[in-house]
């Protein structure tokens, strides 16, 4: 009776009965913002908004390693524009010559957090770092 859709890779899409909807379960935190949800579902019951996911310090090749999300969905290119300057000033300033930004951020992501927090909260245009 019950026609359970997993279309997105995490799995949280809704259980529907035939055409009506019984419950609508959604995990934010398991959500991975691909929007397959939205595009599949027969009911339309899921509205989506075009976004932007970012990902910092990924590695492919000898070593993989996954990036790491530290911002929520941004909906502007301007914010993206934003948080890829804060993440290339962080990189001059805390990078070593050579170094891949995955291994820059290994340590810890707080202090990329405070330059993309801050170039996310000050008027577009302004590009100084965080102090």
């Amino acid at each position: 009776m019950y026609s359970n859709y997993h279309i997105c890779e995490s799995n949280v899409l809704c259980f529907l009965i035939f055409r009506i909807i019984s419950s609508l379960d959604f995990d934010a935190k398991a959500c991975s913002y691909c929007g397959k949800c939205v595009k599949s579902c027969p009911s339309d019951i899921w509205i989506g908004k075009n976004g932007y996911v970012l990902s910092f310090g990924g590695m492919f090749g000898n070593e993989i390693l996954p990036g790491i999300r530290l911002l929520p969905i941004l909906f502007e290119k301007e914010q993206v524009f934003r948080a890829a300057d804060a993440a290339i000033r962080f990189y001059e300033a805390h990078g070593k010559a050579g170094e891949r930004f995955g291994r820059t951020i290994a340590g810890g992501t707080a202090l990329l957090q405070e330059y993309l927090d801050e170039a996310l909260r000050r008027p577009a245009g302004l590009t100084s770092a965080p102090r």
